[in-house]
């Protein structure tokens, strides 16, 4: 893991002593650790068949927890629902001088401190959008596609946004996670993302796409009669 040095604290003083002049300067230092934290997939598929259940295998530290989700990529159109590390914030430390200008014995002694701290900061609230409220009406449109299996046809039903959320995944000794689901009907592409920390606030974000796709099938239909000279083939 990737280790930075900051300066934490820094202390310079000057004296004088028998008519001589003295100074001593030390900076205190600490290591601060890199907040990132080792996150990949052991087993992912990007393409997966509607309905069907799968699993998919995690790596990372052990003792980590993670939250899963898997969803629609087309909701993102309405709005972004890309996840971020969280990265400890860190305040300026004031830059502080001093300056003092002295002057015979039986005379005051004038000194001058200034200081400067951090500025105010403007933030700005992310507006909210309430669909209820607005009257915002979200339509889809499916195409009922026929999979036709052992003379029965399969009617896809489930169209769900949201395919999976585990929001407790814990990692095994050896730093394994595996979370199983089962794929909606839709034919979309779907956004897999992980988010996991440790105790530390050590901390990764993965994010992948999946596609939930059918294969083409092609139903020849063989002639029932052929005439002399005709050919036909097949695959």
């Amino acid at each position: 893991m990737h280790r930075e040095v900051a300066v934490e604290l820094s202390i310079k003083v000057l004296w004088f002593k028998d008519k001589e002049s003295y100074s001593y300067s030390r900076d205190f230092a600490s290591l601060a650790d890199s907040p990132r934290l080792p996150l990949s997939f052991s087993r992912f598929l990007d393409t997966t068949s509607p309905g069907q259940g799968y699993s998919f295998g995690i790596t990372t530290l052990p003792g980590v927890e993670c939250a899963a989700t898997i969803f629609d990529a087309a909701t993102e159109t309405l709005r972004s629902n890309i996840w971020h590390e969280v990265t400890p914030a860190r305040r300026p430390l004031p830059a502080v001088s001093f300056r003092t200008t002295s002057g015979k014995y039986g005379e005051s002694f004038d000194h001058v401190v200034r200081g400067y701290g951090m500025r105010p900061m403007m933030l700005k609230s992310a507006a909210t959008m309430n669909l209820s409220d607005s009257g915002t009406v979200m339509e889809e449109e499916f195409a009922m596609d026929e999979a036709v299996a052992d003379g029965i046809t399969a009617v896809r039903e489930n169209f769900a946004g949201t395919v999976a959320w585990e929001p407790f995944l814990r990692s095994d000794k050896d730093g394994r996670i595996e979370f199983s689901f089962r794929n909606a009907d839709k034919l979309s592409t779907y956004c897999v993302q992980l988010f996991a920390h440790d105790r530390q606030m050590h901390n990764s974000v993965l994010r992948r796409e999946m596609k939930v796709t059918l294969p083409v099938k092609i139903s020849a239909v063989e002639p029932l009669f052929l005439h002399d000279g005709d050919r036909i083939q097949q695959f």
